[in-house]
């Protein structure tokens, strides 16, 4: 799927698009580097998505039978010191998450005011609804392309450096 080209340039084009964003949005956001407390909630991404990461990071996909939920594990590209190891290649749903309350209200048990919570369909604007309703007719219209868990697509935690 992603082999096609067209595809993935314009999901590069809209991670971009994102990035540029968040800049403007950054000076409201507690979400710093090393912080990495979203890192232990379900992270759905699309084929599309796994397949960029493979082609941009050389890390095999792995065509998982079924969707998962209810993670509670660290993503598996999350290294010690809660850094990402696939940063620049990072999924649309990791680029769109955004805290703007007090961080230490991301722990488990507590409530947190975030500007995307994509689980209870919340996209903190009508710019980043658009983007996510794009990736679903994505999946929609490509019988090879399906959302899952990341540690659906990427279950090993060998390409950790």
């Amino acid at each position: 799927m992603y082999g096609n080209g067209q595809l993935g340039e314009q999901l590069e084009a809209v991670y971009r698009f994102i990035d540029e964003f968040n800049a403007f949005l950054a000076p409201f956001m507690s979400c710093k580097k090393g912080c990495s407390h979203c890192c232990h909630i379900d992270v759905q991404i699309t084929t599309l998505e796994a397949e960029l990461i493979q082609v941009q990071q050389g890390i095999p996909v792995h065509q998982a039978p079924q969707f998962t939920h209810g993670h509670r594990d660290p993503c598996p590209f999350l290294v010690p010191g809660g850094s990402c190891s696939i940063y620049e290649s990072r999924p649309v749903i990791c680029r769109m998450h955004q805290v703007v309350g007090d961080p230490e209200n991301c722990q488990q048990g507590r409530n947190q005011l975030t500007y995307v919570d994509a689980s209870k369909g919340h996209f903190g604007n009508d710019i980043f609804a658009n983007l996510i309703r794009w990736l679903g007719h994505i999946v929609q219209s490509n019988p090879g392309c399906r959302v899952a868990d990341i540690r659906d697509f990427f279950p090993v935690k060998k390409h950790l450096r």
